[in-house]
């Protein structure tokens, strides 16, 4: 009977057992397909994060492009602008020199009023009778016809000097009428131009949210970086521009602030650990900057990281690099001297606002500016 009971209880048990066996194994299995969905789910959330970063990407690219259509079109209107101006006063100019020509007409014929007034209607005649023979009675009577034909001219003069005066201040009127809706327009493109520069902000700004993605830009601009270095270390080898051994002279005169200096340093929009390969120079929208050596220019363009950039071959391996033009002003093959305005400072590619990045390169690598630079007093902010 023992025995019969005893074989009971361990068929229980391997039963009872099994059954937690199985009871564990659906626990596990419900425990891995919850954090395969979660997985999923992260992925998904992922997947969005980098659609996102990536339309963030395009649309400042977009609006890198619609900032160089409106400084295009700013450009233009001030050409316009310039152009009236220039107008305008040589229309003053001649304003001024026709109502000399009618004051000194007006004085000519009152001259020749008073003259006849004091002489009366007579004068002609009396010209003619008291001719001595018929030779000068001819004489006379051309020097009369003379006198006449003088007068005439004198008022028709007078007359149409008056007609031209009138016609220059309705034109003068109507150029201003234009200059007036050409500065109209040149506020207009200059809020379309800070507009976008607001609104590009605001993209990089976001960008900043996700370090992962922005990390990707680093990247990135490191890749461009390198991608420069073989692309000059290539052009070093057959560069043909005859090395001046000129000091640089500072690439902007707005200010000589450096914001971000040469060397390892925090990326501005990453905020991670980086390599800045160059310095950059506080400078307002549109400054002038300036070719700091003479040379040839060998890239003139845009860059994903650099933006709008410009790299002078100076030679013996030298070069410079000018990064986040808001406009370029020179073409690849442009032999430069040092001084020539090369771009207009702005904030394309890379960039949270506007200024100069500029880089100096030796083979390819780059160097610390403050080596071929005077930083006499340079601030560091």
């Amino acid at each position: 009977m023992k025995r019969v009971v005893s074989l009971i209880m361990a068929v229980f048990f391997i039963f009872s057992s099994f059954g937690i066996a199985v009871t564990e194994e659906e626990k596990l299995k419900e425990q891995l397909d919850a954090n395969n969905s979660q997985i999923d789910a992260k992925k998904g959330e992922i997947k969005q994060v980098e659609n996102k970063k990536k339309s963030l990407l395009d649309e400042i690219e977009d609006l890198d492009k619609e900032m160089d259509k409106a400084q295009k079109e700013l450009d233009s209107i001030q050409g316009q602008i310039n152009s009236l101006n220039s107008q305008i006063k040589s229309r003053e100019n001649k304003i001024k020199e026709t109502d000399k020509k009618i004051e000194d007409e007006n004085i000519l014929l009152q001259k020749r009023v008073r003259a006849m007034y004091e002489n009366g209607n007579t004068a002609y005649i009396s010209l003619l009778l008291n001719s001595e023979n018929m030779t000068d009675f001819m004489k006379r009577c051309e020097l009369a016809e003379r006198m006449i034909d003088y007068d005439k001219e004198l008022f028709a003069k007078l007359e149409q000097l008056k007609t031209e005066m009138n016609e220059e201040i309705k034109s003068l009127g109507n150029d201003k009428l234009v200059m007036e809706a050409a500065k109209q327009q040149e506020v207009e493109s200059k809020n379309k131009l800070s507009a976008s520069i607001s609104a590009k902000d605001s993209k990089v700004k976001l960008l900043e949210k996700d370090i992962n993605e922005l990390q990707k830009q680093l990247d990135r601009e490191l890749e461009e970086s390198r991608a420069i270095e073989r692309q000059l270390r290539a052009l070093s080898g057959t560069s043909t521009v005859v090395y001046k051994n000129e000091a640089f002279i500072w690439p902007t005169s707005y200010s000589k602030v450096i914001t971000c200096k040469y060397g390892p340093r925090i990326h501005p929009i990453t905020k991670k650990n980086s390599n800045h390969t160059g310095i950059d120079i506080r400078a307002a929208l549109n400054t002038d900057v300036y070719a700091a050596a003479s040379g040839k220019v060998v890239t003139a363009g845009f860059n994903t990281a650099y933006g709008n950039m410009v790299i002078i071959d100076h030679g013996n391996g030298i070069s410079t690099l000018y990064g986040h033009a808001n406009k370029l002003l020179v073409k690849v093959g442009d032999v430069v001297n040092q001084g020539d305005v090369i771009m207009r400072a702005g904030s394309t590619g890379y960039s949270t606002g506007p200024h100069l990045h500029f880089e100096v390169r030796k083979n390819g690598t780059p160097q610390d500016p403050k080596n071929y630079l005077d930083y006499t007093g340079v601030t560091f902010k």
